[in-house]
């Protein structure tokens, strides 16, 4: 029986870390994807007022 309770918990552990770890990665690739599209909206504006003098 401990042998059961054991490996139920050690499956419940892996879910939960996968499901951890994914969630880490969403939120990563989102906020990584936030800053790309700052950093490019703020140099089309540096080169658009570069150009415009």
């Amino acid at each position: 029986m401990p042998d059961f309770s054991l490996r139920v918990l050690r499956e419940s552990y892996d879910s939960a870390y996968t499901l951890l770890f994914s969630g880490l990665a969403v939120v990563t690739l989102l906020c990584a994807l936030m800053i790309w599209l700052t950093l490019c909206r703020k140099g089309g504006a540096i080169q658009t007022r570069n150009s415009g003098s």
